[in-house]
């Protein structure tokens, strides 16, 4: 993840949260998407978009 170092955002999956690959990105904003972070986004509060849903963006 260190190409994620000069990013203004990113983009990610849920699967970081799952192989505890989230750590590299604390510091930087963070959108979630995908089906793998739904419910967590859900539980603890991350921004998630979600390209198919009626709802764009949610936090």
């Amino acid at each position: 993840m260190e190409h994620a170092r000069w990013a203004d955002i990113v983009l990610s999956t849920g699967t970081v949260l799952m192989n505890d690959t989230y750590r590299e990105l604390q510091g930087q904003p963070v959108i979630y998407y995908g089906v793998t972070v739904a419910g967590l986004a859900q539980l603890f509060d991350l921004p998630r978009i979600c390209f198919v849903g009626n709802e764009r963006l949610t936090q």
